[in-house]
């Protein structure tokens, strides 16, 4: 039987941080507003209301894996035609990217999750730290996180979040996405869950998360932390 994701108490979802390279060997980090939903806001997300995120989406369609869910979700927030993709996304290979009959970690079942609950945390480093924002959310950050995609390939994403406080319990893996250098979104043609949206230097937004947290949505911060330190180190693509 096919249990509908938003019966579970844990959501599962994908994150993606935009990042883009204008000037050879400058990056910059794309966040946009989190636009809820009126008719929603109360029961689910009653918090983060026009606060900064990134590109994220729960894993509720049967037989969605997380790679598959990651583009979905790009192209409807951002208003990018069906098929778009990305130059790159870090720790996925072409193969995977390239491959329109992906299917690596589908979640269509309580079964499915509880598989994907443990890969997720497997053997992967949990940060000592945990961030918090005041609003009632309690994030846990695991890095990296070797996911298994079959017997030949795999992917990395950037880290796994799971949030354990308000306003819902989200788990998933968070991935950097590399766009075009003249990569913007269009909102006209988007579904209106984001925007407007804005560029960062890997220095200003990290500079920003600290001195002002309560501007951004606080489960994806400490994604957001680590590609920004990350850029910082020169070790983003190593």
């Amino acid at each position: 039987m096919t249990i509908n994701i938003f019966d579970l108490f844990l959501k599962p979802w994908v994150g993606g941080i935009l990042i883009k390279e204008p000037v050879p060997g400058k990056f910059s980090i794309m966040t946009q507003r989190r636009f809820v939903d009126p008719k929603y806001r109360a029961a689910y997300d009653p918090v983060n209301h026009l606060r900064d995120e990134v590109v994220l989406g729960l894993l509720s369609k049967p037989g969605e894996d997380c790679i598959t869910g990651l583009l979905r979700e790009v192209r409807e927030e951002c208003g990018m035609p069906p098929s778009w993709k990305p130059l790159k996304i870090l720790g996925v290979s072409d193969e995977v990217l390239h491959n329109d009959d992906r299917q690596i970690l589908a979640l269509t079942s309580k079964e499915d999750y509880d598989q994907a609950l443990e890969i997720f945390t497997k053997d992967a480093p949990l940060d000592e730290r945990v961030w918090a924002n005041g609003r009632g959310d309690r994030t846990l950050r695991y890095q990296p996180s070797q996911i298994p995609a079959g017997a030949d390939h795999g992917y990395n994403p950037l880290c796994v979040v799971w949030n354990t406080g308000e306003p819902q319990q989200w788990l998933g893996p968070i991935f950097v996405v590399i766009a075009p250098s003249d990569f913007e979104p269009n909102y006209e043609n988007a579904d209106g869950e984001a925007g407007p949206h804005r560029w960062w230097t890997p220095d200003q937004l990290l500079e920003t998360i600290t001195d002002a947290p309560d501007l951004f949505m606080g489960p994806v911060i400490p994604a957001l932390e680590l590609v920004c330190e990350k850029l910082l180190a020169g070790k983003l693509f190593k």
